[in-house]
């Protein structure tokens, strides 16, 4: 399995995708730290400095969206194809030929996909939090539980992303896995407005498309750790909108990401031991 870890790590170190991936990432931070000089010296100028500290928090809530939303580009689009792909091509002839269970294939990929996953979403948060801090000064807290949860959310794309490729074709599960995201992260948006109404029916969608699956749960949580939860109250101001967090996760949702996360892993195993290949 370890091999298979291995194996999979370096796969994916040469895949187009990461290089697309990294360029994305060096542009975004680029751009955004465009966007927080100008943001700054244009604060300067307001004599309300509750004003200058709300559009610094909301920027930075911007920022961690458009941060989560490149991670899980890059956890999708990875592993989308890493067995279709290969039964498509006749690459898993080879493998499945050799002594090796089959489950330790599956998780042997995942496991080697998630590490350069969390080292990737590790180095992209602690970039981005010091290009804030050192443009605005912005002080938040919770960061160690933040990190792990900007790490987390990739994790769980990539674990029902393991679960379609086991199943469908690499287009087929491409098009699932991005339905699906959609509708996590439109269920999240409908869910803060609907605590800003308030309107429980709206609230209740967005717990629905949470169940289905948790990934915008999970930048909610993070958001809320960062920002609502701390002691400065102008810092929960900043999160209203649709990137901030009125609602945020109980830790039964936390304890449902990690069960759902094995359940998906232990599905694509149960599915790829029983495909014919």
């Amino acid at each position: 399995m370890l091999t298979i870890a291995g194996l999979a790590f370096r796969e994916v170190l040469h895949k187009r995708v990461l290089v697309f991936a990294l360029l994305m990432t060096a542009a975004f931070l680029a751009l955004y730290g465009l966007a927080l000089h100008y943001m700054v010296r244009d604060l300067g100028r307001l004599s309300n400095p509750l004003m200058a500290q709300v559009a610094v928090t909301q920027l930075f809530s911007v920022g961690l969206y458009l941060g989560s939303f490149i991670c899980s580009f890059l956890a999708v689009f990875s592993a989308v194809g890493t067995l279709s792909g290969e039964i498509e091509n006749g690459t898993m002839y080879a493998i499945v030929a050799k002594p090796i269970h089959r489950r330790d294939i599956v998780l042997g990929k995942y496991m080697g996909y998630a590490a350069m996953m969390a080292c990737y979403a590790a180095v992209f948060f602690l970039s981005l939090l010091g290009l804030v801090y050192w443009k605005t000064n912005l002080v938040v807290s919770g960061i160690v539980p933040a990190l792990l949860l900007f790490c987390l959310q990739p994790l769980v794309l990539l674990s029902i992303t393991m679960l379609g490729t086991s199943v469908f074709s690499t287009l087929g599960n491409g098009i699932a896995v991005l339905m699906l995201w959609a509708v996590s992260t439109i269920g999240g948006m409908i869910e803060q407005v609907g605590t800003m109404i308030p309107s429980q029916s709206l609230i209740n969608a967005g717990i629905i498309s949470s169940l289905i699956l948790p990934a915008d749960a999970i930048y909610r949580r993070l958001s809320y750790t960062m920002l609502a939860a701390t002691d400065n109250p102008v810092n929960a101001l900043g999160m209203l909108g649709p990137f901030g967090t009125q609602s945020p996760p109980s830790n039964a949702m936390l304890i449902y990401t990690i069960a759902y996360m094995a359940i998906a892993l232990l599905l694509a195993v149960r599915a790829f031991d029983r495909r014919d290949i």
